[in-house]
């Protein structure tokens, strides 16, 4: 078991806690759900969001921007 393979922790924890039919079963399903994701490494999606909540930012700033242009414009005559 390492901390690397949780799946293999929770499998360990199972085969002694269930039949070993209904242990094939779950292992089955949870490996069906698994095989419909698509996961990334951790330190990627921290990057990415990082990237986002930059962006975010940036597009808030230019709105106020924009928003205070606007404003200046509609007062001048």
């Amino acid at each position: 078991m390492t901390a690397k393979d949780p799946l293999g922790a929770l499998f360990e924890i199972l085969s002694s806690q269930m039949p070993q039919a209904s242990l094939v079963h779950v292992k089955e399903k949870v490996n069906k759900l698994f095989s419909h994701l698509e996961l990334v490494p951790k330190e990627d999606f921290e990057a990415h969001r990082d990237v986002v909540e930059t962006l975010k930012q940036q597009v808030e700033n230019l709105e106020q921007r924009l928003k205070a242009l606007e404003q200046s414009s509609s007062i001048s005559p």
